[in-house]
């Protein structure tokens, strides 16, 4: 009785976890961007967009103020 209740125990926690294979992403598929997300994910978006991992890279032509570095030779 025991080895059936372990067999069963562990069929059922092998079933949870097998993924189901979806259909491959396009090659026309392209990262959009963050800010696509926002229309449909307003409150998700702003929680977001105040982490570190949203703000690690910047783009220094939109935020000057990213770049720390001082390149002025002297």
């Amino acid at each position: 009785m025991k080895f059936l209740l372990l067999t069963c125990t562990i069929a059922m926690f092998g079933l949870q976890g097998e993924v189901a294979v979806s259909e491959q992403t396009p090659h026309s598929a392209h990262f959009v961007g963050s800010e696509s997300c926002k229309s449909c994910h307003v409150q998700q978006f702003n929680g977001w967009k105040r982490t570190r991992m949203a703000n690690v890279v910047r783009d220094p032509r939109e935020h000057p103020e990213a770049v720390l570095g001082d390149f002025v030779r002297k």
